[in-house]
């Protein structure tokens, strides 16, 4: 099933790009954040996506899993950060 969520990044967010192999691997949107949360804010991207991979693989790996990392930074600070 395919799935779509879109959303105004935040200052500094992430956005996760995946295949089902890993979105099946999580109950969650939810869920894929706590992941993304529980890695050191001085982690890579790509050391990131390789966490998530590995989530999937220890979860069974059923489907192919593809995983894309991207820095978003927003044009403008929030108006908090100003």
């Amino acid at each position: 099933m395919r799935r779509l969520g879109i959303s105004s990044a935040r200052w500094s967010s992430i956005l996760i790009v995946c295949s089902d192999g890993l979105w099946n691997a999580a109950p969650g949107a939810d869920d894929l954040a706590d992941l993304v949360r529980a890695q050191p804010r001085s982690a890579p991207p790509i050391a990131v996506a390789r966490a998530l991979a590995d989530v999937a693989v220890r979860a069974g790996g059923h489907d192919n899993i593809t995983v894309a990392i991207v820095d978003v930074e927003s044009a403008t600070e929030p108006e908090e950060e100003r």
